[in-house]
């Protein structure tokens, strides 16, 4: 059984090497997870917070944000599936986004299972 704290790990590693002043894919993405802006947006919306876009450089509220983003859209995922989400699950949602696990293009599906492996090596140490 993976733990919360493995995977934020995992993701942590395969996005910046743990590195909390990385900075990605042109700017949008920042942070030791990586994250984008409309990340934090969502989050605020649906759980009531209020990170701001410099918090993505800080370790903690990092994995607090990527915590409640993959918890609800975990929620989402099993609703629409009657299953919980494998830590194969979370990681394509971080990766492609909250319905990526349902995605079809060849593109995305290749680019996700990729990403799925970097994390898994990561898990499985």
């Amino acid at each position: 059984m993976i733990t919360w704290s493995q995977l934020l790990l995992a993701l942590a590693m395969v996005e910046s090497s743990l590195n909390p002043f990385a900075i990605g894919d042109g700017g949008a993405s920042v942070g030791y997870l990586q994250i984008q802006t409309a990340v934090i947006q969502d989050v605020n919306t649906f759980c009531g917070t209020d990170y701001e876009p410099d918090d993505r450089f800080n370790i903690e509220k990092s994995r607090e944000i990527c915590f409640y983003y993959l918890d609800h859209w975990a929620k989402v995922y099993t609703k629409k599936t009657g299953k919980q989400p494998s830590p194969k699950v979370y990681a394509m949602i971080w990766n492609g986004g909250p319905y990526a696990w349902k995605k079809e293009n060849p593109d995305v599906k290749k680019r996700l299972a990729l990403y799925w492996s970097k994390v898994k090596k990561e898990l499985y140490k």
